[in-house]
């Protein structure tokens, strides 16, 4: 599987692109939308490239997660402390789910 570029991602309103490494590399480009359809200077389009360029730290910050939550849940079972195992085994399983859809090959 190929992996993705290494971050921190920028978006560039300016440029309407997303860009890594400096703007060596453009990771994305948002084309312009038809005159008349959307508000070229949307809030929410803008919100969501931000989101878009956050996607490399939003991937490292749910691997790091799941260690954290497998190790926590590991020490709570050895301790006796099962009453808010299921509930951490239920967020490490969402993190698991969003990396896998993150990361699963196209």
């Amino acid at each position: 599987m190929a992996e993705h570029t290494p971050g921190p991602w920028t978006f560039h309103p300016d440029f309407t692109e997303i860009q890594a490494n400096g703007g060596a590399d453009i990771i994305a480009w948002l084309a312009p939308l038809p005159v008349g359809r959307v508000n070229q200077d949307d809030p929410q389009r803008a919100a969501n490239a931000e989101l878009l360029a956050a996607a490399p730290d939003l991937l490292a910050a749910c691997e790091a997660a799941t260690l954290a939550l497998d190790t926590v849940i590991d020490t709570a079972m050895h301790q006796g402390r099962h009453y808010y195992v299921a509930q951490l085994k239920g967020v490490a399983a969402g993190l698991r789910a969003a990396i896998t859809a993150a990361t699963k090959e196209a």
